[in-house]
């Protein structure tokens, strides 16, 4: 009699199964009972991937980033550079040799005064573009050679863009102008007055790494007309 009630029970239970099976609803549920679940961490939200412009901006700055760091590490070790190099200019320009006596007249672009800022450091083989141009004279106040320039105008455009590129460089320095003895026609474009060669010598590094040549003088110049 156990028996059969169990065949009963178990008849029933697969024609209920069978019907559950057949029914939309029921076959949905059939189908979650059986189908695996996928691991949590495959259903779970990872949010969405960032954008493509998203992703180039943060590249940009990256490399901005990178850029910057390489420029002040440079500029570190011209300080530092500076810092250790001697008074004298043939130190720092790996001691170039004095004309000889009774030699040509014609005089070398190596072997001109380094304090004239007329020299210009692209004419000068081996000088390294932040040079210290010290006369030696006690007490003395030192500029920033920027260029040579031909009109007030050239001298005040050349000027907004050092600021605009290191304007660390030129911070609390005043526009200068001077002409040169030899060309009327010349003017000389300065930035001044610093008490200290070696703080000159920094900024002056920094204005090279931008891409404009400098040199440190203590040519006098007089204020630029600023509009």
């Amino acid at each position: 009699m156990a028996g059969f009630a169990w065949l009963v029970a178990a008849t029933t239970a697969a024609a209920s199964a069978i019907v559950a099976a057949t029914d939309p609803t029921g076959r949905e549920r059939m189908a979650e009972i059986l189908s695996p679940r996928p691991p949590r961490a495959q259903i779970a939200d990872v949010g969405a991937a960032p954008s493509e412009d998203a992703t180039s901006e943060e590249i940009a700055r990256l490399r901005n980033e990178t850029r910057l760091l390489a420029l002040e590490k440079k500029a570190l070790a011209i300080r530092l550079a500076l810092l250790a190099s001697e008074g004298d200019a043939a130190t720092v320009t790996g001691s170039i040799p004095a004309e000889a006596a009774g030699g040509s007249s014609a005089e070398a672009p190596q072997a001109r005064e380094l304090a004239d800022p007329s020299v210009m450091l692209s004419e000068v083989a081996g000088v390294p573009a932040a040079v210290r141009a010290r006369e030696g004279a006690a007490g003395a106040t030192f500029a920033l050679h920027l260029d040579g320039v031909g009109s007030i105008e050239e001298a005040r455009e050349v000027w907004g863009l050092i600021e605009n590129r290191v304007p660390e460089a030129l911070k609390g320095l005043t526009p200068l102008i001077a002409m040169d003895e030899r060309d009327t026609s010349q003017l000389w474009l300065m930035a001044g007055s610093l008490d200290d060669d070696q703080s000159a010598g920094t900024r002056c590094a920094l204005i090279t790494l931008s891409g404009r040549d400098c040199a440190v003088t203590t040519r006098e110049g007089r204020p630029l007309p600023m509009p």
